[in-house]
């Protein structure tokens, strides 16, 4: 993560097979999801652990990069966490979470 920066969404309600229901459901919507995200997601199941992720991965840079390149990667990463957030609301909310 020195070297990039990333939004996602990580499940970990403390339950493995509850994480997983959730994942599998959200996975279910996963073109719509990313249709609304405006682009592809990467989708971790994480098997044999406890928690599962969906994310992104922002490409331009990390912390390792020069301070001065900071604000552009933030603003960066604020703009994939929006788009995150608001392409996975409906379905979280569908599943009551």
């Amino acid at each position: 993560v020195q070297e990039y920066g990333i939004a996602e969404l990580y499940i970990d309600r403390g339950n493995v097979s509850e994480n997983e229901r959730i994942f599998d459901q959200l996975l279910a919507h996963k073109e719509a999801i990313e249709k609304d995200f405006n682009g592809p997601l990467s989708w971790e199941r994480l098997e044999n652990r406890r928690a599962c992720r969906i994310k992104h991965v922002i490409e331009r840079g990390g912390y390792r990069n020069p301070e001065a390149e900071w604000p552009t990667i933030q603003t960066e990463m604020v703009d994939a966490m929006t788009h995150l957030e608001k392409a996975l609301m409906p379905h979280l909310a569908a599943l009551g979470l």
